[in-house]
């Protein structure tokens, strides 16, 4: 598995959370674009093509392994201005 930036890591740990692609970005201070280019390069770099995807085989629940990855967490803090 090829190793995520920090600034994948920070998107992957969000991702796994409820938090919509609007919340992450504003959480993140990056524009919806940059947030959807680091996304495609972390889908490729982890081998999955969606989120579901993605939470399937990493969630803690699924029994995924996310220690490689980064500190998962299902709590996060956003309050965006919508």
């Amino acid at each position: 598995m090829s190793y995520l930036t920090r600034r994948e890591k920070q998107i992957f740990n969000l991702m796994l959370t409820d938090a919509s692609p609007k919340e992450i970005a504003w959480n993140l201070k990056i524009s919806y674009n940059t947030l959807d280019f680091h996304r495609k390069n972390m889908y490729r770099k982890l081998s999955v093509h969606s989120r579901l995807e993605l939470f399937n085989k990493y969630s803690c629940e699924s029994g995924g392994d996310v220690s490689r990855i980064g500190q998962f967490s299902r709590q996060a803090n956003f309050s965006p201005a919508v």
